[in-house]
């Protein structure tokens, strides 16, 4: 009973948080686990992740990179919130471009790179929900499957609150009698039994009203909708007109933020993405930042525009800060798609499973406008 109790009482209190994700893309982003051990020290990360093939996700690299050298574990979660479903993935489906470098990617005392727009900085998870295995999970630990697939029936939840009222009422009734003979110290322990299955029945009631929402992340999981990946190869500084949305989930809550400005790019061999700051922080890492497309006020489509990277914060070159300064001292990065570097990374991986990104231009979802016209320099006329 105390199991099942946390159940309802997280559905409860997680309710609001799955109800603000009606309207957003938790069908594609999900958070992870990663634990790995580097010379006898265990740790573990949190990050997200995005969801642009029925086979793949894509993070950041910083999040995933000790799976390079070290061994490494992944709990993915398809369900997060009061009964957890996690697909459990091994190194051999994490992939990282070579060109990436950090501290567990480089020989002991060796430092990488500096200084330089991390155009790298994105990685690659092998998923297939059909063959994965899965663990279950609440807040006492594992759990069964069937156990958890209870949690998402909105009906089994109605009718375990209908028999705690019926029960209630019969405890109630069964007090009144004993009251009137005189036995008030039984009167008080039925009442008490009766106060405890109406308490029961409000959990029940909660539970029913968020089961479909659990429901939602789950089958989500299992048949997704994937928002096609944005790209073009001009070579030219854009900047990008349409605001940018950065979905994620936290432990079951979910939180959409939205940049006020608008979003420089620099550039195909760069792959980066440069905006103000806005409140994204530790945790965001590796998902998904989407550019959304309305009609008549209504959102139409969606693309994936680029994956969060916490890191690039610091690896922005100085000169890059001073000439861009209107962005202010708080500076988000989030690598996009170029065909010279992310993209070209992401088909070569793909190609050995026979799999294809969707890819679309970008020019079909979100107007550009030109900021610097990068021409040879005028020499002055010899008399």
């Amino acid at each position: 009973m105390k199991q099942l109790r946390f159940y309802l009482l997280s559905l409860f209190l997680l309710g609001a948080g799955y109800a603000s994700a009606q309207d957003a893309f938790d069908y594609a982003q999900k958070e992870y686990e990663l634990t790995f051990t580097v010379r006898g020290k265990t740790q573990t990360v949190s990050c997200q992740a995005v969801r642009f093939h029925k086979n793949w996700f894509l993070t950041a690299a910083h999040c995933v990179s000790p799976c390079k050298n070290y061994s490494c574990q992944m709990r993915m979660w398809l369900a997060v919130g009061p009964a957890r479903a996690a697909a459990v993935l091994s190194q051999k489906n994490v992939f990282l471009p070579d060109e990436y470098q950090d501290e567990y990617t480089l020989p002991p005392g060796v430092q990488p790179r500096r200084g330089e727009l991390p155009a790298w900085d994105m990685a690659l998870i092998y998923f297939n929900a059909r063959q994965a295995r899965y663990e279950y999970y609440d807040a006492y630990g594992k759990v069964k499957e069937k156990d958890f697939l209870l949690t998402l029936d909105r009906g089994f939840w109605e009718k375990k609150t209908d028999e705690a009222l019926k029960e209630s009422a019969r405890l109630y009734e069964q007090s009144r009698q004993y009251a009137a003979d005189g036995q008030a110290q039984i009167a008080r322990q039925l009442t008490e039994q009766a106060q405890a299955l109406e308490q029961d029945a409000d959990e029940y009631r909660a539970a029913a009203e968020a089961a479909p929402l659990l429901k939602r992340q789950w089958d989500g999981a299992m048949a997704p909708r994937l928002a096609p990946l944005l790209t073009y190869s001009d070579k030219d500084e854009k900047f990008l007109l349409s605001n940018i949305l950065v979905p994620r989930w936290t432990r079951g809550a979910f939180e959409m933020l939205s940049s006020p400005r608008q979003i420089l790019y620099f550039g195909d061999n760069a792959a980066p993405w440069l905006s103000a700051g806005f409140g994204v922080e530790k945790g965001n890492s590796g998902g998904g930042v989407f550019l959304p497309v309305y009609n008549g006020g209504k959102k139409r489509a969606s693309g994936l525009v680029g994956i969060v990277s916490a890191k690039s914060l610091n690896q922005l070159p100085e000169a890059a800060r001073k000439r861009y300064a209107l962005y202010g001292s708080e500076i988000f990065l989030f690598n996009g798609f170029s065909e010279n570097t992310t993209l070209g990374f992401i088909r070569r991986v793909l190609t050995e499973y026979r799999d294809t990104p969707n890819v679309q231009p970008l020019e079909s979802y979100g107007q550009l406008k030109e900021v610097i016209k990068k021409t040879a320099p005028k020499t002055a006329k010899k008399k």
